[in-house]
């Protein structure tokens, strides 16, 4: 059956199935077994209800019988305590002792003891008999009283009256025990008759018991019958899967070993059964191939990673020094530019003195130009009263002196003048290219400031000669009174003059705010630059430092190829 050919799981599923019909059968005999001896349990679950219900019944005939048999006890108990209390009654009225008074009450109260039991069976009773013990004790002791105040008669009297109450207690207690031992035989053959039919009933018990045990012992003798077999089947099996399965498991192991031991890919199995097993060992030669082809691809791989690591390194290398010439230059960049912006804010400064200075030239000219109106004036004054000079030649002389001193104020303006636009000169020269337009200025302001110096020098001059030629002011009256028109001409020319370096003073100044203006933004430039600089030097440094990471990891990369291409030649492939 077991044909070398078959897969093992065909073979396992005939053995199987040759397993589960033996099975099977062994389980329909147990299961018929078991369905007999529940049927006869049941029967037998029936008969012990059954049993239960005779039980129950026993067991409340049972408490009937002992409801009746405390019942006629009770009566008796009644009967015997009331005979006690007649008793005496009778001894205390005959001879009038304190025990028997003594005796009679303790009578009494179990008398009255018991028929309070009584009336919990028979209240009717309870009262009529409790009723009727008053009444003879009331007359038995109005006897006794009689007796003992001498009246005999009345004494007879209250006795006969008690002897007659007596007599109805006992015919009642008698009653009671007659009904109490009437109830005590009934409950008595009750009591038999389920006695006989529960003795009945575990005698049917008995006997399914018999057929139960019966059942049993050949149940299981069937299961262990049934279990021999499977087990005898199960060893058969055992052996014939082991000898088919475990030499093909062996070979395979021992070529796992093989290999595992060596790193030998070369080797294979032999896998000659079309079994599972079979089919493992062929798949285990195609995986050892696949495996081998594997490593083979991994060693020329290992080769090619190391390769581009060492690639990889001296690019990174070279992008190292890059990267570190590219920081220093960005460096010297940085170092420029705020030098550029120390310089910025240094031309800033110069632009706010020179419009300071600017500022006082202006008020300057301002001057001047008043001082020269006036002396347009004077000479205005001169000029109309020419005529009458020679009257007033002191008078001249005096003015002339007058306008010596004025004459020096111009000369101090207009050297103050020149040395502004001096200055104006060498801020303008400082400012380069953008302070051209400035120089010019100044320039112009430094030749008017000359003429007016050598203007005043003139004038000067003629008012010494006009001094010195008091004496004939009258003949040469015409040449002052030219002269004196040469230099209101003059004054005008100076007015002129200082009104221009006015203006462009003023254009200076509004100059120096712009060239403020230009200095504040390009130094606002320049911070930015710098600013974007020092953030290329960052990001530089960050750079610098990834391409270190970057060069390290080429560095563990070529570590690993070599532990690779050192792990791929453990195997054997050729």
């Amino acid at each position: 059956m077991f044909n070398y050919n078959f897969t093992i799981a065909t073979k396992i599923k005939l053995a199987l199935v040759l397993f589960a019909a033996l099975t099977l059968t062994a389980i329909l005999y147990l299961n018929i077994s078991i369905r007999q001896n529940s049927e006869i349990s049941a029967s037998q679950k029936n008969l012990v209800d059954g049993q239960l219900g005779y039980v129950d019944t026993q067991s409340t005939f049972l408490s009937e019988q002992k409801i009746s048999l405390g019942q006629l006890e009770l009566s008796n108990k009644l009967a015997a305590s009331f005979s006690s209390v007649r008793f005496w009654l009778y001894d205390l009225s005959v001879s009038w002792l304190n025990e028997s008074e003594e005796n009679f009450e303790s009578a009494k109260e179990e008398t009255e003891a018991l028929l309070v039991e009584l009336e919990k069976l028979d209240s009717d009773a309870a009262k009529e008999i409790s009723g009727n013990l008053e009444i003879f004790c009331e007359k038995m002791l109005e006897a006794v009283d009689a007796y003992v105040d001498g009246n005999r008669v009345l004494g007879n009297s209250f006795v006969a009256q008690s002897r007659t109450v007596g007599l109805e207690i006992d015919n009642r207690l008698a009653g009671l025990l007659a009904v109490s031992q009437k109830s005590v035989s009934n409950t008595n053959e009750k009591v038999d008759s389920a006695a006989l039919l529960l003795s009945t009933s575990a005698t049917d018990i008995d006997l399914s018991v018999d057929v139960v045990v019966s059942n049993n012992d050949r149940l299981e003798t069937a299961a262990i019958v049934s279990l021999i077999v499977i087990v005898i089947l199960s060893l058969g099996f055992g052996f014939v899967l082991i000898n088919t399965i475990i030499p093909p498991i062996d070979r395979i192991k021992n070529t796992l070993l093989l290999i595992e031991s060596n790193s030998d890919l070369t080797i294979s199995t032999s896998a000659e059964s079309n079994d599972e097993l079979g089919v493992t060992g062929r798949a285990l030669n195609g995986m050892v191939a696949k495996f081998k082809h594997t490593i083979e691809n991994l060693a020329d791989m290992s080769l090619q990673l190391h390769s581009a690591a060492d690639h990889t390194a001296e690019v990174m290398n070279k992008s190292s020094e890059e990267v570190f010439a590219q920081q220093d230059s960005t460096d010297q960049v940085a170092a420029a530019i705020n030098e550029m912006s120390h310089t910025v804010q240094e031309v800033a400064e110069n632009t706010v003195y020179a419009t300071d200075s600017a500022n006082i030239a202006n008020e300057a000219a301002k001057d001047g130009h008043d001082v020269v109106v006036e002396t347009i004036q004077v000479m205005n004054d001169l000029s109309t009263k020419v005529d009458e000079a020679c009257d007033v030649i002191s008078t001249v002389s005096k003015e002339s002196t007058s306008i010596g001193g004025v004459l020096e104020v111009i000369r101090g303006i207009s050297e103050q003048t020149n040395l502004l636009a001096l200055n104006a000169a060498i801020e303008a020269a400082r400012a380069g290219d953008s302070g051209r337009g400035f120089a010019v200025v100044a320039d112009e302001v430094r030749t008017l400031a000359q003429r007016t110096h050598e203007s005043t020098a003139e004038i000067q001059s003629v008012i010494e000669r006009l001094q010195k030629g008091a004496s004939i002011a009258v003949t040469v009256m015409e040449e002052g009174k030219v002269t004196a028109k040469k230099a209101v001409e003059q004054s005008e020319s100076a007015g002129e003059a200082l009104e221009a370096i006015t203006t462009a003073v003023s254009k200076i100044t509004e100059v120096n705010f712009q060239i403020a203006s230009a200095a504040e933004e390009q130094s606002a430039a320049t911070d930015e630059i710098n600013r974007r600089v020092h953030h290329i030097n960052e990001t530089a440094t960050t750079t610098s430092e990834a391409i270190r990471a970057t060069a390290s990891a080429c560095k563990e990369q070529q570590e690993l190829s070599r532990k690779l291409e050192g792990l791929v030649n453990q195997f054997k492939i050729k």
